[in-house]
């Protein structure tokens, strides 16, 4: 049996041949259903928003000791930068308003593994927001979405927030272009299953 990390690692790499790194739904998807052909059965896609803040960004948010209120998407005075993507919020030309992540209940003992493949689909760096695709811990009040999860990468802070109950990225126009990623589903569980 795999690792949590060599299963998204794998995934990682066929979403990248298929240029697939840029489409959370289809990522997210994918990953979730290989998962669940791979030992972590209870693994499920998860919708949220996220706002990735540069290092004065986080600087500042730290000093004034309030988190609660984040910044809009944009730069700010002082070299401040935070890149948004709110489900409250729609961004005009973008297919669906929200990110999908994979959880996997309890594999940190009583917290959850967050796992973000796309994240860095909110890369800037120019403005000094450089991200990697994660797997972190989270509580289960961020995943039934009574709380947020703040992580910190690197020179950056990520701000995520769950909706839980938000199932519209099943409606998206790339959600499942069915046929194709059940497909690659299938041939990567069976290539990590015969390794």
């Amino acid at each position: 049996m795999h690792t949590l990390d060599e299963i998204v690692q794998a995934v990682i790499e066929d979403l990248t041949q298929g240029d697939l790194m840029q489409s959370c739904v289809q990522a997210s998807t994918i990953l979730a259903e290989v998962l669940k052909r791979t030992g972590f059965p209870e693994a499920f896609p998860l919708t949220v928003s996220v706002t990735a803040v540069n290092t004065p960004m986080a600087k500042r948010l730290y000093e004034r000791s309030d988190s609660s209120v984040l910044p809009d998407e944009g730069a700010f005075e002082n070299g401040e930068y935070a890149a948004v993507i709110d489900m409250d919020d729609p961004v005009e030309g973008r297919q669906w308003p929200g990110h999908l992540v994979v959880i996997v209940p309890n594999y940190f003992r009583e917290r959850h593994a967050m796992i973000d493949v796309t994240i860095g689909q909110l890369n800037a760096p120019d403005k000094g927001v450089v991200l990697e695709p994660l797997t972190v811990p989270v509580e289960e009040a961020f995943v039934k979405g009574s709380a947020r999860h703040t992580e910190f990468v690197g020179s950056n802070a990520l701000f995520y927030q769950s909706h839980p109950a938000d199932t519209t990225w099943q409606d998206s126009d790339g959600s499942m272009r069915r046929a194709g990623l059940m497909v690659m589903i299938a041939c990567i569980a069976a290539r990590l299953r015969q390794v």
